[in-house]
């Protein structure tokens, strides 16, 4: 699997946390997936487009007030492949509880599949 693949580079030494998700996109579309974030623990999000030209991921904090989640890390590539805290570059949550957070895919150019996962050590 292509995902996989990528992963190999970009989330060296880590554990895939839950399933990975996949959709089918247009240009513009977005689809979310919810995670739990744990103290201790560092992160990385990999992704990979097939016929979406530039793949776009967010990690994103989910508050209670709407409007107000802040994005937390955010991949900053071009291209059919995008990670979040990549290489070596984890995120780690910094609070001493655990938060909910979503994954945000969007696919900003080309239409065709994506599918992204978290990983964590």
């Amino acid at each position: 699997m292509p995902l996989r693949a990528y992963a190999v580079n970009e989330a060296p030494g880590m554990t895939a946390e839950g399933a990975p998700f996949a959709g089918q996109f247009q240009a513009g579309q977005t689809l979310e997936q919810q995670v739990q974030l744990v103290p201790g623990k560092c992160y990385t999000v990999v992704g990979v487009g097939m016929g979406v030209t530039d793949l776009n991921l967010q990690l994103v904090a989910l508050t209670p007030v709407p409007g107000m989640s802040p994005t937390l890390a955010q991949d900053n590539s071009t291209g059919s492949n995008a990670s979040v805290a990549g290489r070596g570059s984890c995120y780690k949550w910094p609070l001493p509880v655990g938060v909910n957070a979503k994954i945000v895919m969007t696919a900003a150019a080309g239409s065709g599949m994506a599918a992204a996962q978290l990983y964590s050590k």
